[in-house]
């Protein structure tokens, strides 16, 4: 199956879909995308994904704390 990336600026895959797109990514495989590889903790290198586990939030709630504190200093003018 073919699966389409696109990448951020550090090669980070940020969206995985099936259908071309410009600007994305071609990449082809006989096997399923593993889950979460569009969550923003997958490389794209030397052809290929890679998982790093050091960009993934240890728990839903830290990456939602993580977005909130986020989101309170951009209203706080990075105040926080």
């Amino acid at each position: 199956m073919k699966y389409y990336f696109r990448l951020n600026q550090d090669n980070i895959i940020v969206d995985a879909i099936t259908f071309p797109v410009e600007g994305y990514i071609e990449y082809e495989t006989d096997y399923p995308l593993p889950a979460g590889i569009n969550g923003g903790w997958y490389k794209w290198e030397n052809g290929t994904y890679v998982e790093c586990p050091e960009l993934k939030p240890e728990t839903e709630l830290e990456q939602r704390i993580a977005d909130l504190e986020a989101a309170i200093a951009a209203i706080l003018g990075g105040a926080l």
